[in-house]
């Protein structure tokens, strides 16, 4: 459901290894981002920095972050294939009653789908559930 959605569902960490900063915002996604637990890179030197400066925005797939103004990204080490590490913790709760009834109820209804016994080529998530999450679904870009 979680991959359907585009979101995480119960709190986890997770993490987004990077190539270097890009030109604009990092992006953590999925969401709900419930907090930005770092940003860690490998400096030119070969040390490993953190950013503890920088500004957040809550956007619908997660969270954008931004150098706080005047200031830009660092430039990391060059030699290194994932010297920028993004962590964040996501989800709406610890627990399934911090999910919203309505993924709730499409969870069930996926799920007793599946313990029917429907035909294979039925399809993951049927239209009527479909309508339950569409506001919920995170939209994707193929």
């Amino acid at each position: 459901m979680e991959a359907y959605l585009g979101r995480a569902l119960i709190t986890r960490t997770l993490a987004l290894d990077l190539a270097g900063f890009p030109a604009g915002p990092l992006v953590a996604r999925p969401g709900p981002v419930q907090a930005i637990q770092g940003i860690e890179y490998v400096a030119r030197d070969g040390t490993t920095a953190s950013i503890a400066a920088y500004q957040t925005r809550t956007i619908l797939e997660g969270a954008e972050i931004w150098p706080v103004p005047g200031q830009t990204w660092p430039l990391p080490a060059h030699d290194h294939v994932a010297p920028v590490t993004l962590t964040w913790r996501a989800g709406y709760g610890d627990t399934a009653d911090t999910v919203p009834h309505a993924i709730r109820q499409g969870i069930l209804r996926v799920a007793g789908g599946l313990y029917d016994g429907r035909a294979p080529d039925t399809p993951a998530v049927p239209e009527t559930t479909r309508t339950i999450l569409y506001p919920y679904r995170v939209p994707r870009l193929v």
